[in-house]
């Protein structure tokens, strides 16, 4: 019967190496090799450990859905997905709040009706005074407009009159005009389908990579673990230089294994 081994790493003193490999060599360890050299890259263990710890969190609620197919990534690694699933996260959350504006410009266009700003404009150019006003039903008087101005009523909705003033002549400043919106509503429409498909596709992406969520858990928990193997080297290493050993030890040793790395403060990852 082949035993089970685990493969594992320790960070131990160059001054106690020698001894340190007889102990090993006792705990049954094999294919023990140097890989030289402790490298303290904590802040970029950290940064990819909180990289995939956002990607699991964001892709939580996009974990149900069991019949998408992970084709598109299924051969990604989890670094590689949790940068695909964060620039999505983000590009979903961007999308949905310039949707959100949008749909509020909408709902402000949508009561002149369909129009198109560029031929307003080239209007008020050849000097046809043009405006966008709403005021109180109280306080809406057409009869009241000087000679040479036309007035068209849009529409009445709780107690505001929305209309249109024509006119050849100066209209009064104290009319309450709206500004010319930017767009028409064809264009608002066209716009929020448009935001609409892309963040669906977003979306569609993102339920596939969380299906391949036990990925970025796997790689979560062995980040940490790396994480916590640089801040134990780099406390250990003020008493000396450090070296790396890598190796292989009977899964019936690591207790023992661990309770030694324990009693001599060596740094274990396995």
């Amino acid at each position: 019967m082949i035993e089970k081994v685990n493969k594992i790493t320790l960070v131990i003193l160059t001054q106690q190496r020698d001894e340190t490999l007889e102990r090993l060599k006792e705990l049954e360890l094999f294919h023990i090799k140097s890989l030289g050299h402790e490298s303290h890259d904590y802040l970029d263990s950290l940064m990819a450990y909180e990289s995939l710890q956002s990607a699991v969190h964001g892709l939580q609620s996009y974990k149900f859905s069991s019949t998408v197919s992970v084709k598109t990534f299924e051969s990604n690694s989890p670094a590689q997905l949790a940068e695909a699933a964060l620039s999505r996260l983000q590009s979903v959350e961007g999308d949905q709040e310039d949707l959100y504006q949008l749909e509020m410009e909408r709902e402000k266009i949508a009561v002149w009706g369909h129009f198109s700003p560029e031929q307003v404009s080239e209007l008020r150019g050849k000097g046809l005074g043009i405006e966008l006003c709403v005021t109180s039903e109280e306080d809406y008087a057409p009869d009241q407009l000087p000679e040479g101005s036309f007035v068209q009523e849009i529409k009445r909705e709780a107690g505001q009159v929305y209309f249109v003033i024509l006119s050849t002549t100066a209209i009064d400043e104290t009319i309450p005009k709206l500004p010319l919106p930017q767009r028409s509503l064809a264009e608002c429409e066209e716009g929020i389908q448009d935001l609409k498909a892309k963040i669906q596709a977003c979306q569609n992406e993102l339920k596939q990579i969380a299906q391949l969520d036990y990925k970025l858990q796997e790689a979560l928990v062995e980040r940490g673990n790396a994480c916590d193997h640089i801040m134990a080297g780099d406390s250990f290493s003020a008493h000396g230089p450090l070296e790396v050993l890598e190796g292989y030890v009977p899964a019936g040793r690591m207790e023992e294994l661990k309770a030694e790395a324990l009693k001599t403060g060596w740094a274990l990852q396995s």
